[in-house]
Formats: C-alpha cells, structure tokens, sequence
C-alpha cells in the first residue's frame, strides 16, 4: 500500500479492505445474489484494480501488482488482466437480464 502513498494504520486498513471486497465479490459470484448486484461489484473492482495499474504504469513504478495472490511486477500483461475483471462486470448485468 506505501507505493500507493498509504502507510502505518491507513495501509493496514486498506490492505484489510482490498481483501476482504475481493473475498466478498468471490463469494457472491457463487451466491444467490442478484447478477446485477455481483456485475456493480465486479465493475468496481475492476475499476479500481485497472486505475491502480494504470497509476503504476504512468509513474514507472516498477511495484508488485499482487495481483491474483501473484508478486509479478506491474506491467501490461497485469493491467491487461485488471481490465479484464473490469469488462467481466458489466457482463453479469447483462447475464440476469
């Protein structure tokens, strides 16, 4: 969270709440959850994670993405995945329609 400019308590809370969204977005994509509800959820998340390696490629950083429990460093190949789950949300909107 530091290369994201978070540190002490702020980082520890955002770590903890990075996990526990990705954890509960996992869950209710196996739930009876409505799809557009899991669809909101996934296109935030993708959101976020295609924002946070696109804020790592423009400044250079060369930062683990940790994406997908991986220490692969930022690079197209991982924001190419962040936008991926970020196209996927929008599919489950359209998958309970």
């Amino acid at each position: 969270m530091a290369t994201f400019g978070l540190r002490g308590r702020l980082a520890q809370a955002g770590a903890f709440t990075v996990a526990t969204v990705e954890a509960l977005a996992a869950l209710m994509a196996f739930s009876p959850v409505a799809d557009v509800v899991v669809g909101v959820t996934g296109t935030c998340l993708g959101a976020s994670f295609t924002a946070a390696q696109t804020y790592l490629l423009m400044v250079g950083e060369q930062a683990p993405c940790l994406c997908f429990g991986s220490k692969e460093r930022a690079s197209i190949r991982t924001w190419a995945r962040a936008a991926l789950v970020l196209l996927m949300g929008p599919a489950l909107w359209g998958a309970g329609a």
